[in-house]
């Protein structure tokens, strides 16, 4: 999976901001970062990759070949061509009102992901329970 490099895009993670607004992004359920830690909403999610980035507050210097952790977590989802989709865009209109159709798509995929892994643990549960 191929990156925008932060430098192209001046808010990477616009996209969750602007999503959430559209009503969606309470939607996911409950996340872990890189499958571990608490239980989040995909929010939180971001917040907390965008600050795990950095080493140090003061500290904003990013190693190029380091896969940002959000761009970890949506490429484990199977959505991951859908969100570069969402970058592209983004990077070409600067404008998140112009790349409806593929922010569409990426909620779709991704709520496909979430309902998919809700069946998984209420199977898992009930396995467990008896």
């Amino acid at each position: 999976m191929r990156s925008v490099s932060m430098g192209m895009v001046t808010d990477h993670l616009q996209v969750f901001t602007d999503a959430s607004l559209m009503g969606w992004g309470r939607t996911y359920g409950p996340v872990s970062v890189s499958g571990t830690g608490a239980a989040t909403t995909c929010s939180e999610l971001a917040d907390r990759a965008y600050m795990a980035s950095y080493a140090t507050p003061h500290n904003r210097a990013r190693i190029e070949d380091e896969e940002d952790p959000v761009d970890q977590m949506i490429s484990r989802t199977g959505c991951g061509e859908l969100h570069y989709a969402v970058q592209e865009c983004m990077a070409e209109h600067q404008d998140w009102r112009k790349c409806q159709s593929q922010v569409q798509n990426f909620k779709e995929c991704m709520l496909a992901f979430q309902n998919a892994r809700k069946d998984q643990h209420k199977r898992q549960s009930a396995t467990e329970t008896t």
